[in-house]
């Protein structure tokens, strides 16, 4: 309990003001250095993305472009999403939610470049043909053996998170089924145990083609059920969104179970679940894509605004205005738990449950991926020791959060002094 004392009191000053404005003033300065990219191109970054989904792209790479958004988003769709809306909702009161569509605006830039960035720097392996890309090899190839150091501690600070980052995922889904279905959590970790071992059998081909086919489904899946629940309490919208304007500025009093919250909290659990939710400036999306087989990096990065758009715009948002207007955020409830209770007030138990699996069975099978594209990589023994980790973990793992904290603002600052850089080639 005193290891875990000392990282919540490490993560908590993490996740505090000093990052907070730290990670924003990256998204401000990459916002002014790029004329606000991300919104005067937002609509050309729509129709080079999601309107080319069949695009399986002309240039070198393992994997198309889509393939590797969604095996991206298949990390970024999940705990965030699902527990951690709700968390700051619980924390920091429904304004938390305003604060939290703030940061995706501003991340949009800072995927984009980190994305741009992967592809510019990344190479080719000699021995396997695969392509690797991400913090450690744009630090090492555009700024320089001076700055290999820092690539170097990312690479090592990342490794550790992911030891327990498949149990973080797990864990939301054994809280999820358990509040649904009342299924004990060893059982839940063997399941999601096998499915990662049968899908990582295949590398990141079978990784990104599994993705390909469950991410778009899930996600569906989800808001599809959000879309329901809204409509059945569709008069609670125009007082949720009003409630979510109003207290991102003013001081909430504690109303049943929610204890009150003041500005500062909520926006700084607004900004932070934000941050953990669409992974923008923690350096995990480049390792995806930079396997992809676009022939420009820009033309990858623009994946990159779409990911936080789905992830945070569309897919936090319903969890938001699922949780505020079912009015089960005011009962003391948290977490996975809280969004379970929520949906089951508009679906029953049995059929949220369901609508629970769907969306969180694919992100614990990508978060492996970095095993088979880590600097410090040992493939054979990642892959034998994640679905083991994931089983075993989620039973003790309560996830403080603290990976994320650690290496989140490297690539984000990383982005700024290569901004300074001359820029790449106009995208043909």
């Amino acid at each position: 309990m005193f290891i875990i004392d000392i990282m919540m009191a490490i993560s908590n000053w993490l996740w505090g003001w000093p990052l907070l404005i730290l990670t924003s003033a990256v998204a401000v300065y990459l916002s002014v250095r790029f004329k606000f990219f991300q919104f005067t191109r937002f609509g050309h970054a729509m129709k080079n993305t999601f309107g080319k989904i069949f695009d399986k792209g002309d240039g070198e790479g393992d994997i198309s472009p889509f393939q590797a958004c969604c095996t991206a988003l298949a990390s970024t769709l999940g705990v965030g999403n699902i527990a951690g809306v709700s968390v700051a909702i619980a924390t920091g009161g429904p304004g938390a939610v305003f604060w939290m569509w703030a940061v995706a605006l501003m991340g949009f830039i800072v995927k984009f470049s980190e994305i741009t960035l992967g592809m510019a720097y990344r190479e080719r392996d000699p021995e396997t043909g695969r392509w690797h890309g991400g913090f450690y090899w744009y630090v090492r190839r555009g700024l320089g053996k001076s700055w290999k150091w820092l690539g170097i501690f990312w690479a090592v600070i990342l490794g550790c998170a992911m030891v327990f980052a498949p149990a973080v995922q797990a864990n939301s889904v054994v809280e999820a089924i358990r509040v649904s279905f009342d299924v004990p959590g060893w059982i839940v970790g063997v399941i999601f145990a096998v499915i990662m071992a049968v899908v990582l059998v295949g590398g990141i081909k079978s990784i990104s083609s599994f993705a390909e086919k469950v991410v778009p489904l899930m996600a569906l899946a989800y808001v599809i059920g959000s879309v329901f629940i809204l409509v059945k309490f569709g008069s609670n919208i125009p007082h949720v969104f009003a409630m979510i304007f109003e207290y991102a500025f003013t001081p909430m009093a504690a109303t049943g179970g929610f204890a009150g919250s003041t500005v500062m909290l909520a926006i700084r659990w607004g900004l932070a679940r934000g941050v953990y939710s669409n992974e923008a400036g923690t350096g995990m999306a480049p390792l995806a894509h930079s396997s992809s087989s676009a022939n420009h990096p820009v033309k990858q990065g623009l994946w990159g605004i779409s990911e936080v758009f789905v992830d945070t715009i569309i897919v936090c948002t319903m969890t938001a205005l699922v949780v505020l207007c079912t009015g089960v955020w005011t009962e003391g409830g948290t977490g996975a738990a809280l969004t379970a209770t929520a949906f089951g007030a508009g679906f029953g138990n049995a059929i949220a449950g369901t609508v629970f699996v769907w969306s969180r069975e694919a992100p614990p099978c990508h978060i492996t991926m970095v095993g088979s594209h880590h600097p410090l990589r040992e493939p054979d023994l990642h892959l034998s020791m994640y679905p083991a980790l994931l089983s075993f973990g989620q039973q003790l793992l309560t996830g403080c959060g603290l990976q994320h904290g650690i290496f989140c603002t490297q690539p984000a600052f990383y982005a700024v002094l290569q901004s300074l850089q001359p820029p790449m080639p106009a995208c043909p």
